[in-house]
């Protein structure tokens, strides 16, 4: 019959296999139709369970594995009956903490938005950050900021959270990190106002990641922490007035940041 195919056995087969049953698929781009041999519709068929690993003596002798197991044979091995213990490699005594597990995923993240290329700027910045002896709140600030995350109008826009990225206090310039924490007018006059800041000012920096890692590589520990405060303050300030909270004087920012 055109359009069906059939399976045939003989009788010696049937009488092994007596449930089996021959069934027919659909095909939609042919005029046969293909054909599924069942031993046991019943799906009581044999389970085929995976052998564990086990290490086989032949494969020292194999070519193939000379290398793996030229390198297994170089682990060396304690002479001490010890248990094995669980270590956690990043911190120096093994033990596991919240910081340290905090420490490596922002670690993996910023390194995964920067690429391989940049994975040794990376490590000195954030190394460097969380050196300074500021309180937690202000090293996460600026890590945050070095990363370009933090809720500037650019970053808003590029969010789809505004449409316009610009700042609305000199309505001239994109308002990123850069902009908000050095190159705004007022900004530069908190800056100026403490000649401990002059150095950097004598060079031209891309973003402020860069800006902050020449402050880290260049200033001492000291100017380095009160670099950062001085940060936090200007970008704090702002805040407190939308709010309506009681600020200082713009020319007290360095002040404050020395209070704090």
């Amino acid at each position: 019959m055109k359009g069906r195919d059939r399976g045939v056995a003989n009788y010696d087969w049937v009488s092994k296999f007596p449930a089996a049953t021959v069934r027919h698929l659909h095909c939609h781009s042919s005029d046969h139709r293909p054909i599924s041999l069942v031993f046991n519709p019943n799906n009581e068929s044999q389970r085929w369970f995976r052998k564990p690993f086990c290490f086989e003596e032949i494969w020292l002798s194999d070519n193939g594995c000379s290398d793996m197991v030229n390198c297994i044979k170089s682990i060396s091995v304690s002479i001490r009956a010890s248990e094995d213990l669980l270590i956690w490699p990043q911190t120096p005594d093994g033990s596991y903490t919240v910081r340290s597990a905090y420490r490596m995923l922002a670690m993996a993240s910023h390194n995964a938005q920067l690429g391989t290329s940049n994975l040794n700027t990376s490590k000195k910045l954030w190394s460097g950050i969380w050196k300074l002896q500021v309180p937690s709140k202000v090293r996460h600030f600026m890590w945050r900021a070095s990363g370009e995350a933090l809720p500037t109008r650019s970053n808003l826009r590029y969010r789809h959270v505004l449409v316009d990225g610009t700042c609305n206090l000199c309505e001239d310039h994109p308002e990123d990190a850069m902009h908000c924490l050095w190159m705004y007018d007022y900004v530069k006059c908190i800056w100026l106002s403490d000649p401990t800041f002059n150095f950097p000012r004598a060079k031209c920096f891309n973003n402020f990641c860069d800006l902050v890692l020449f402050v880290l590589s260049e200033a001492t520990s000291s100017t380095a922490a009160l670099f950062a405060m001085v940060a936090w303050c200007i970008w704090v300030r702002p805040n407190k007035l939308r709010e309506g909270q009681q600020v200082w004087d713009v020319s007290d920012t360095i002040q404050r940041a020395w209070d704090l």
